[in-house]
């Protein structure tokens, strides 16, 4: 049994006062935690905000690695391919050409994992049910907020490395 006394505001020295009126009405009754409503709220749901921030921690450094690990992918790329860009920009190709390339090969490798991680996630999403509050497993708007995410931080992480490739010289390239 938990009773309730509303009082504005919340005064803590009223105590005395309400343990002898709940003495006078049962004496086998305790009154023993006496907080302020908006604190027991608190309380209440501070397992499901400790979850929240762990998920949260997880997912930035995810995305933190995730991108770290396309932007190293995206260098190698350009590293590799330094030669095939020269030559292309030495035929007639603009570096807004040759950025556009790498962007899109590695966009497309991005794809293709959104395309097999997507369905995997779908039918591990059961598996996150009791971790969500007010959200579906497998609610449209965050699946999508999730992918325009990642689509965004894949952007960014290959975008600087992309556009080293873009300015490749020509000259510098033919002559090794």
């Amino acid at each position: 049994m938990s009773p309730e006394v509303r009082t504005r505001p919340f005064a803590p020295e009223l105590t005395p006062s309400i343990r002898a009126i709940v003495r006078e009405l049962d004496a086998t009754v305790s009154v023993s935690n006496v907080a302020a409503l908006p604190r027991l709220v608190q309380r209440s749901y501070a397992e499901e905000r400790y979850r929240t921030v762990i998920v949260a921690t997880f997912a930035a450094l995810a995305a933190l690695l995730a991108a770290v690990g396309l932007y190293g992918v995206t260098l190698r790329a350009v590293t590799r391919r330094t030669r095939e860009v020269g030559i292309r920009v030495a035929l007639g190709a603009t570096p807004g050409m040759a950025t556009r390339l790498m962007m899109r090969d590695t966009l497309s490798g991005v794809l293709l994992g959104v395309a097999i991680g997507l369905p995997v996630a779908l039918i591990a999403a059961n598996q996150l049910a009791p971790f969500l509050y007010r959200v579906a497993p497998r609610d449209p708007v965050v699946i999508s907020a999730v992918l325009v995410f990642l689509a965004l931080v894949a952007a960014a992480a290959s975008l600087a490395p992309a556009r080293r490739a873009g300015k490749t010289s020509p000259a510098a390239v033919l002559a090794e």
